[in-house]
């Protein structure tokens, strides 16, 4: 029931509420085009919170539409090459990387069984959070593996403020926020996103944090996972697990 319902939701989401998020926006871009000399300074600033109000309205409910889309029965999986997955996450977030001056260093990966959109948005979404939460000096982050008999063991740590110890067991809640707006941007949404990913994969994800000093995501993903796994998967590739091998963008 509750499946449904979130996917009742999606379907509401991606037309009845955006559709008149898309109207206010393109209105209130023709007034300040063609009236704002006329309306002057203070009508100015007031449409320009209208239409920011709409952007962050905008990526709220993409971001709730990601989540309820990961609800949906249709889990497909198949072998997917986690290198070449994570340099598709690497090249969607190369200008971010550039600008922060980062250095991101990428172990070699295996091979697994999963969702690869969905293994992209997880990756994608903790590197993103690793560049923004970034320190005083340029971020420096690594994803490393350490493989086990059963699972494999991602981790992805960095170098940025750190998350107190108070903070670190509700932040894969929905809508939970450690920061106002004003200081760093976002929906409140993304790790809530990354947990359920890692759910729908039978996996594990947790923390290990000290403010002022970085964090570490740990990802624990079966080595054979999902219920449409064929019967005789193919061995998932091995690859040393602390290899100097690395990716610097």
């Amino acid at each position: 029931e509750s499946n449904k319902a979130l996917e009742q939701f999606a379907s509401i989401a991606s037309h009845d509420l955006k559709e008149p998020l898309r109207m206010i926006g393109s209105f209130t871009s023709l007034l300040q085009q063609r009236y704002l000399n006329q309306l002057g300074e203070e009508a100015g600033e007031f449409m320009y919170f209208i239409t920011d109000g709409v952007s962050r309205m905008n990526r709220l409910l993409d971001d709730l539409l990601d989540f309820a889309r990961l609800s949906s029965r249709n889990q497909s999986r198949e072998l997917t090459d986690m290198n070449e997955l994570m340099g598709k996450v690497l090249k969607t977030l190369s200008l971010r990387i550039r600008e922060n001056q980062a250095v991101v260093e990428v172990e070699p990966l295996p091979e697994l069984w999963g969702n690869p959109s969905q293994l992209e948005q997880l990756f994608q979404n903790l590197l993103s959070n690793a560049l923004k939460f970034r320190g005083v000096d340029p971020p420096r982050i690594r994803l490393s593996l350490v493989s086990k008999k059963n699972e494999y063991v991602f981790c992805l740590s960095d170098n940025g403020i750190g998350i107190s110890p108070e903070h670190q067991k509700r932040i894969f809640h929905i809508f939970e926020r450690l920061h106002s707006r004003e200081s760093y941007e976002g929906t409140g949404i993304g790790l809530a996103i990354c947990k359920k990913i890692v759910l729908n994969h039978q996996g594990r994800i947790w923390l290990e944090s000290t403010p002022g000093k970085g964090t570490t995501f740990f990802i624990a993903l079966p080595r054979i996972s999902g219920e449409k796994t064929p019967e005789k998967a193919p061995p998932a590739k091995e690859l040393p697990a602390l290899s100097r091998l690395a990716q610097q963008v």
